[in-house]
């Protein structure tokens, strides 16, 4: 009987209703015995019961066939033969877009066996370490990059521009790295071992870094990371050190560990700072550097629960413009000079200092304003002193070598006058609050040359005045 697509009565008929119910009950069973092969003789009836009437043909009707008979219901319970299914044709992989000397495995991790720029989203781990002249990993114009240098080494061997360069991007993390360039001591020409432009999100966990240089980076988090040389970051917003070191060379001068330049938020805390100065008064300008953490014109900088040590000059050194900052819980030890000081155009406002103790150092504040006649000339000019906070900070010990009459602390905003490098419109001093302090009692105490006195909120400790100057704290010995 040829099947006929316009003939129904050449169709196949839909099996009985009792064959069905049948089959059903078959089904149930088998799931209810959970054996696997009575549900898949089951599960073969049905198919049979289901397609056995329905006769197929090609459209022309030259491969016509007869209509399959339904089975009896003997075939609910005969084993049916199972036809082996084909196995569908393998379909060329896509192209994964991923450049030369980048694998993908089948985590979807992409491994790097050679330097290359990346600028497409996803996780990067080093199979090897990198060397190159130039900069060797270029992450640029990218968003969610991920690097993983599974402690491998970046070697950038004649770069200006760093081992690793990170420009133009946003959230990008790097962890478990080992970044150096070329930094040959006074040549003028020493690189990084890490560069940053322009990058929104920016996460750097478990990593040892020859020199970094961040610019224009907002929302940074730095953890866990050693900084060997030094760590600068110039209009960098809401960027956090936590629980980092950063070891000053040893065999330089240097001007800073740290450097902060017209930054907002930004956070160093829980960190180890080590100007790398050996202790010894005739190799100051030598050896080591000449401030721990130097600020240009920070707003709302916090410095808190750190280590800073081994310095010529200056734990903490400010240039410009300082406001709103919170200097609080810092360990300050062999400190040639101050723990805190500022000085180059040097204004502060609303900043809080607590608690900070120092030892070995030869004075707790320097904070002072001048203007080198080898700066450029500046003009219309406002200096500023007020509004600030000095709260349960110690000064524990001087060096040997600080001479007898040395200040526990200093403060000069007073006669401030134009020089033909300096215009000075204004001073303002006024509202500094001193409590609880404890400038020491072996050595002079705090010199204040301001046009306004600070305001005493009790509790100081300080010894005798230094050449008779007047004393505005009712300080106890």
């Amino acid at each position: 009987m040829v099947v006929s697509p316009t003939d129904p009565s050449t169709y196949a008929k839909p099996p009985e209703p009792q064959l069905v119910q049948s089959m059903i009950a078959n089904m149930q069973r088998a799931m209810a015995s959970g054996d696997v092969s009575q549900l898949q003789t089951a599960l073969e009836s049905q198919s049979v019961l289901i397609h056995g009437g329905v006769a197929s043909f090609r459209g022309d009707n030259t491969n016509a066939v007869q209509p399959i008979a339904r089975p009896a219901a003997v075939a609910l319970t005969a084993p049916v033969t199972t036809t082996a299914v084909q196995t569908p044709l393998s379909r060329k992989p896509a192209s994964s877009g991923v450049v030369p000397g980048l694998i993908r495995n089948p985590a979807g991790v992409i491994s790097v066996t050679s330097c290359q720029q990346i600028t497409s989203p996803g996780t990067y781990r080093l199979a090897a370490d990198l060397t190159s002249a130039d900069s060797c990993l270029n992450i640029s114009n990218a968003h969610d990059v991920r690097l993983d240098c599974n402690g491998h080494k970046i070697v950038s061997t004649q770069s200006l521009d760093g081992a690793v360069n990170i420009s133009n991007a946003s959230a990008v993390s790097m962890q478990n790295c080992d970044l150096s360039a070329n930094d040959a001591p006074g040549a003028g020409t020493e690189s990084a071992g890490l560069w940053t432009t322009n990058v929104k999100g920016l996460t750097i966990s478990n990593s040892q870094i020859r020199r970094a240089y961040l610019s224009n980076v907002s929302r940074g988090t730095i953890t866990g990371t050693t900084f060997t040389g030094d760590y600068q970051q110039t209009q960098c917003s809401n960027v956090t050190l936590n629980g980092d070191s950063v070891l000053a060379f040893t065999d330089r001068p240097a001007a800073a560990a740290i450097v902060s330049t017209n930054g907002n938020n930004n956070v160093i805390e829980n960190s180890v700072i080590d100007g790398g100065w050996n202790g010894d008064p005739t190799t100051i300008r030598q050896v080591g550097c000449d401030v721990g953490i130097n600020l240009n014109s920070e707003t709302g900088i916090h410095i808190v629960n750190n280590t800073i040590r081994n310095i010529w000059d200056n734990g903490i050194e400010n240039t410009g413009l300082l406001s709103q900052a919170v200097i609080q819980n810092n360990t300050f030890s062999a400190i040639a000079n101050s723990a805190i000081a500022g000085d180059h155009d040097n204004s502060w406002i609303d900043n809080q200092v607590i608690g900070n103790k120092a030892s070995n150092t030869s004075q707790l504040f320097l904070l002072e304003h001048s203007h080198s006649a080898n700066q450029a000339a500046l003009t219309n000019v406002t200096v500023s002193f007020e509004g600030n906070t000095f709260t349960g900070n110690q000064l524990l010990s001087q060096p040997t070598f600080t001479p007898s009459w040395t200040p526990a602390a200093s403060f000069q905003f007073n006669n401030l006058t134009s020089t033909p490098n300096e215009q000075i419109v204004s001073v303002a001093v006024g509202f500094n609050d001193f409590t609880d302090n404890n400038f020491g009692t072996a050595w002079a105490a705090p010199v204040f040359s301001l046009p306004t006195p600070p305001q005493d909120g009790g509790g100081n400790i300080c010894g005798s005045p230094a050449f008779d100057a007047p004393l505005p704290l009712n300080c106890t010995d």
